[in-house]
């Protein structure tokens, strides 16, 4: 499986991603979306990859969910204010997959469904090669009580913590999944 994902990773970009959304459900809003690119191979490099960045404040003026809101700590306002449409924001994400692997922690079961849901709405195609989940690979290979990105991140010993705002939580992803391919 391993040797698998190293020439996976060798042969496309790499498109870690997560969001922060007002619920849990596939119809929820979106609210904040992270992720960083990786060349073809860049993973595989001994010294930490850097990646480049996507971050967008999605628009939203709806009624926040308290527990939602209460966890990603994210201000209303600040998504009334600098939030871009949906619509936009898929867009630029599509743009920015450019066909690759899509990577994320948990992002087979809750990001993506969201995520094609929205683009749905829209009538826009999300486009990627593959899916990498770092939970499902976890759970192959290793055996821990809880396979949560705080699980994994405090298994592994990761400097970057996840703290349920996107960018951030992509950052630890990405270190974890490093961990997991053995690099």
């Amino acid at each position: 499986m391993m040797q698998e994902l190293h020439e996976l990773i060798s042969d496309y970009s790499v498109i870690f991603l997560d969001l922060e959304t007002n619920g849990l459900a596939v119809n929820t809003d979106v609210l904040e979306i992270g992720a960083l690119k990786f060349a073809p191979g860049e993973l595989l490099s001994r010294e930490e990859p850097v990646g480049i960045p996507f971050h967008r404040y999605v628009y939203f003026d709806g009624e926040p969910d308290r527990g939602a809101f209460g966890v990603n700590n994210l201000n209303p306002e600040i998504l009334r204010d600098e939030g871009v449409p949906i619509r936009d924001v898929l867009s630029d994400l599509n743009s920015f997959l450019e066909e690759g692997i899509v990577g994320g922690q948990n992002v087979k079961a809750f990001d993506l469904p969201i995520l094609h849901y929205q683009a749905a709405r829209h009538s826009m195609p999300l486009e990627y090669a593959h899916i990498l989940d770092t939970k499902i690979i976890a759970r192959k290979v290793l055996f821990l009580p809880s396979y949560s990105l705080s699980a994994m991140s405090s298994h592994f010993n990761i400097a970057h913590r996840p703290t349920h705002r996107a960018l951030d939580d992509v950052k630890a992803t990405v270190q974890v999944f490093r961990k997991l391919i053995g690099i």
